[in-house]
């Protein structure tokens, strides 16, 4: 394998990504799998905020409809632990 064709080594930040359908966080792990990015799927927020904690390195990517807590929910209180997280959120809601 050429230089220009090496693999990129494995993120040391963790993507915690949140979603209450299966099907989706499926379709996610794969794709940053394939990316060589490290990844936790979640299905709920609960699950999110137990793994978080200020000088963690991860980002977060959150659903923004879900049942219970909804993705600005758990946003505004992963915040509140790491003021610094980078948090994306998506929605399938146009």
């Amino acid at each position: 394998m050429s230089p220009d064709h090496t693999p990129a080594p494995p993120s040391d930040i963790n993507v915690l990504f949140v979603d209450d359908e299966a099907d989706l966080r499926e379709a996610a792990a794969q794709s940053l799998m394939l990316a060589d990015i490290g990844a936790e799927m979640l299905p709920s927020p609960e699950d999110a905020l137990a793994r978080l904690g200020r000088h963690v390195p991860a980002i977060l990517v959150t659903a923004i409809r879900m049942p219970g807590m909804d993705g600005l929910t758990l946003m505004a209180r992963a915040l509140e632990i790491d003021p610094d997280l980078p948090v994306l959120l998506v929605t399938g809601h146009g």
